[in-house]
């Protein structure tokens, strides 16, 4: 079970921070925090996916909107 930690890695090339980053969440007060289970399925996306895509392109990248709790939808 994960818990969120902002500074905490959930793959190579990412951590969780970058799975909540929302502006307008931030603009807005709105806690865009993930649960356990997303950030299992973040940390698999990453690991399986997005690691891989940075890797081969040799290039950093960080999703503009990776998960938007109720709220913001």
């Amino acid at each position: 079970m994960l818990v969120y930690d902002p500074s905490a890695r959930i793959s190579r090339h990412f951590y969780m921070r970058d799975v909540a980053k929302n502006h307008l969440a931030l603009h807005s007060s709105i806690d865009n925090t993930p649960s356990s289970a997303v950030l299992e399925s973040a940390s698999l996306l990453a690991t399986n996916v997005l690691d891989r895509i940075v890797d081969e392109f040799a290039v950093q990248f960080i999703p503009t909107s990776w998960y938007r709790c109720e709220q913001l939808e």
